[in-house]
């Protein structure tokens, strides 16, 4: 780069000029490149230096990097790009929602891998589950081994009907309580990565979108046919906490008639709570609140049992 720099002392004075020439310093190039993809997705960047640079000339391939770098620093294109990239893929996915039925599970792993890039939580179907992994032994402190405790209502079984129950002390309460209920069918426990059999529901925290995933499904038989219960297990003393509970009352109130009951559980003072989330004064005190924990404290929670 060739540049001058000019000066005078303030307040007036004669401008004096001096011309400078200066090379690129290689590695700061290389850490801001690489911040940029981190930015724009490697993937982008790398098409977008290739498009700028078809030769593979040295100099016109610093430029590009160059380039790359600077568009990365700038919010408004960045934002462009994500909400530009946003609309091709929801079209995309529009487009082919029928037809990639027929493809593999691992052709359609790469859509729902695409589905999980919006900016916005979007619906997408729910996957049955046909397999799982589970662990089937616990170690102890001494490093000795034992077999866990197991399920014969679980969805998913080994070949001699159980599923091994490596639950905590709220959860095992809370299974312990819905199995006894009328009609009780089965139980799902929802896995908590992202994959095409968790029910994810979207939640907002510091800005950004996440995903909460309820520890379990009920499915019980009644007058009408098998109805599903969702019940989450839920601290109050991560930060997280509260927004948590937000994006469930959310949930609730958009999709609350596909479920018989939404709810979430917790222990704020050594006595497991419930907060109803199908009642709207419940829904709209979760919005107005400052604290999950005052929540469950409140005459809007039962006591779970």
């Amino acid at each position: 780069m060739s540049g001058q720099e000019l000066r005078r002392k303030l307040g007036g004075g004669q401008w004096e000029s001096t011309s400078f020439d200066t090379a690129v310093d290689l590695r700061a190039l290389d850490d801001s490149y690489r911040a940029a993809a981190r930015i724009l997705s490697p993937a982008l960047a790398t098409a977008y230096v290739q498009h700028l640079a078809p030769g593979d000339e040295e100099d016109d391939l610093l430029e590009a990097q160059i380039t790359v770098s600077a568009l990365s620093l700038v919010p408004e294109i960045v934002a462009t790009i994500e909400e530009e990239a946003d609309g091709i893929s929801r079209k995309w996915l529009t487009d082919t929602r029928v037809e990639r039925k027929n493809l593999t599970d691992e052709q359609q792993a790469e859509y729902d891998r695409l589905e999980g890039m919006f900016l916005s939580p979007e619906r997408i179907l729910l996957t049955v589950p046909h397999k799982a992994q589970a662990e089937t032994k616990e170690r102890d402190t001494d490093g000795t081994e034992r077999d866990l405790p197991t399920s014969t209502t679980h969805l998913l079984t080994s070949d001699n009907g159980t599923y091994p129950l490596n639950l905590n002390y709220w959860e095992q309460r809370v299974l312990a309580a819905e199995e006894k209920r009328p009609g009780f069918v089965g139980w799902y426990r929802n896995p908590d990565r992202a994959v095409k059999e968790s029910l994810a529901i979207a939640y907002e925290d510091n800005h950004s979108w996440k995903a909460l995933r309820p520890d379990f499904l009920f499915f019980t038989e009644t007058a009408n046919g098998v109805v599903v219960d969702i019940v989450d297990p839920h601290g109050t003393h991560l930060s997280d906490a509260l927004p948590k509970l937000k994006g469930l009352a959310q949930f609730a109130e958009n999709y609350g008639g596909e479920f018989r009951r939404i709810e979430s559980v917790a222990e704020p003072d050594g006595k497991l709570r419930v907060l109803d989330m199908g009642k709207a004064a419940v829904r709209e005190a979760i919005r107005q609140a400052v604290d999950a924990k005052s929540l469950y404290a409140s005459d809007l929670a039962y006591d779970y049992q």
